[in-house]
């Protein structure tokens, strides 16, 4: 900049460039502007994009820079720190730093609230880091508050919620798993939710509408979809005091309805079974043949089961047997493990059985009413 003129008056004194344009101005207020024409008042305040300049006003320091064009790319203000991390920027309140900016390990950016307990924030590589009273910590530092809280949030990566061994308790992956005591790697869960009730202090789904309070949904398009699954990983106690599942009425009593015991039998109210028969729902009904040969072939016996803990027999057929038999009563899906190098083991559908013997029943009954009739006959003549 070239000075042609110098000029003072008894209210400001002003630096002029070979333009004619003011460059600097000290005015009676003790305002100092340079690079701008405006008064103090515009530059600190204006929200135009023309003006220029850095002015010391009032006791506010302003820089302004009009970036369109050539000039977009630059910025407002160019602060230097060479060779040595430390502060950019110092920020103070009665002499006592109370935050500012500065660069840290390298590159790292860091905004710091310098008071004991004050948050701050590190920006390192792929990460932001919390910090407190100026330095990077762990474990203290709270997202937002209860009245003054965040609205969304998006991520592309995991979330966790980790304990002081670095351990994922909470883990919500990216393919939309959510795992409880995740550890380092994910690969199990206990997950807890619900509340806590004091009836029998139970993590509980609590649901105060109409319809389903739990739904579990399998979306599996192809294959064989399972639902939900109970395992006693303890102990096996192939008993009827404990269950696999059960079902309550009655809050406070706990009054059972319905229970599936760990032997794997059932128990519920005598006469409340109901299996769907309506006409509507069947096809290809037809009368059912002859079950008297059938049943007279089939061979019941009494038997233990080899993991059983009590005594007493059981009754009913060995699979084997009746599907020598009657096939139709058999099924080769499979039930649990199927045995090393052996076929699945072998399940009976016993309603089946049940209606086959009533079929059975009923061709006894016709031949019983044959027989008396033949003998009232013998007796009448």
């Amino acid at each position: 900049m070239a000075l042609t003129q110098v000029s003072r008056g008894l209210l400001s004194t002003s630096i002029v460039d070979n333009g004619n344009a003011t460059a600097i101005t000290i005015d009676s207020s003790e305002n100092v502007l340079v690079g701008t024409d405006q008064t103090p008042a515009t530059l600190i305040t204006t929200s135009t994009t023309s003006h220029e300049g850095v002015g010391i006003a009032d006791g506010y320091l302003a820089i302004a820079r009009n970036l369109t064009g050539s000039a977009g790319s630059g910025g407002v203000a160019f602060l230097n720190r060479l060779a040595t991390d430390g502060p950019i920027l110092d920020l103070r309140k009665d002499g006592a730093a109370v935050g500012g900016i500065s660069v840290a390990s390298g590159n790292n950016l860091t905004i710091d609230g310098l008071v004991a307990s004050h948050a701050g924030l590190e920006f390192g590589t792929g990460r932001i880091t919390p910090r407190v009273a100026g330095a990077t910590s762990d474990g203290v530092v709270d997202l937002g508050y209860s009245t003054q809280r965040f609205q969304d949030l998006f991520l592309s990566g995991d979330i966790a919620h980790l304990d002081t061994a670095g351990n994922a308790r909470l883990l919500y992956d990216r393919s939309s798993n959510l795992l409880g005591n995740a550890g380092t790697n994910g690969t199990f869960a206990n997950l807890l939710g619900g509340t806590t009730t004091a009836i029998n202090s139970a993590h509980t789904f609590v649901k105060n509408q109409v319809n389903s309070t739990v739904v579990v949904e399998n979306q599996l398009a192809s294959g064989d979809p399972f639902g939900v699954q109970v395992r006693f990983s303890g102990q096996d106690p192939n008993n009827t005091s404990s269950f696999f599942y059960s079902a309550y009425g009655n809050p406070g009593s706990l009054t059972p309805r319905f229970i599936v015991r760990s032997n794997g039998g059932i128990a519920n109210y005598q006469a409340n079974d109901a299996n769907l028969s309506d006409e509507r729902v069947k096809r290809d009904i037809s009368p059912l043949s002859s079950m008297w040969d059938k049943f007279k072939a089939l061979e019941i016996v009494s038997f233990k089961y080899k993991d059983q803990t009590h005594t007493n027999d059981n009754i009913g057929v060995i699979a084997q047997q009746v599907e020598s038999v009657a096939p139709e009563f058999v099924s080769n899906d499979g039930f649990g493990e199927t045995p090393e190098g052996e076929e699945p083991l072998k399940t009976i559908y016993t309603a089946d059985l049940y209606h086959a013997a009533i079929k059975a029943l009923q061709e006894a009954m016709t031949r019983i009413e044959t027989l008396e009739a033949k003998v009232q006959q013998l007796e009448n003549n």
